[in-house]
C-alpha cells in the first residue's frame, strides 16, 4: 500500500513538473494557446451572465403558443402551472372518450 502511494506521488510530481516546464516555456505557440484558453473562459463567463439576465425574456419570446406558461420573473427556475387549463383539457378529453 505504501509503494502505491509513493508511485502515485512520483507520477503526479512528474506530471506537474512537465506542466510547469510547458507553462513557462517561452514559445509563441504555447502562449497563443493559453491566450485562447483564457479568451474562451472569459467568453463563456459573459455568455453565462447574459443568459442569467436575458434568459427568461428569450424563452418567453420563442415559447410555442399553447405550451407551458413561461414565468416573467427573472431567475425563476420552473414556470408556474395553470391547473384550471389542465383540468378543462382533461375533462374535454374524457367527454370525447365517453361519447365515442
Amino acid at each position: 500500500m505504501m509503494s502505491m502511494t509513493s508511485e502515485n506521488s512520483s507520477v503526479l510530481n512528474q506530471v506537474l513538473s512537465t506542466f510547469q516546464s510547458i507553462y513557462y516555456t517561452d514559445d509563441i505557440q504555447v502562449r497563443m494557446c493559453w491566450w485562447c484558453v483564457y479568451a474562451l473562459v472569459i467568453i463563456f463567463l459573459f455568455i453565462h451572465l447574459a443568459w442569467r439576465i436575458y434568459g427568461p425574456e428569450i424563452a418567453k419570446t420563442y415559447a410555442v403558443p399553447g405550451s407551458a406558461n413561461v414565468s416573467s420573473e427573472r431567475g425563476s427556475k420552473t414556470p408556474p402551472t395553470d391547473q384550471s387549463s389542465q383540468d378543462s383539457f382533461s375533462s374535454e378529453r374524457q367527454s370525447k372518450v365517453h361519447t365515442d
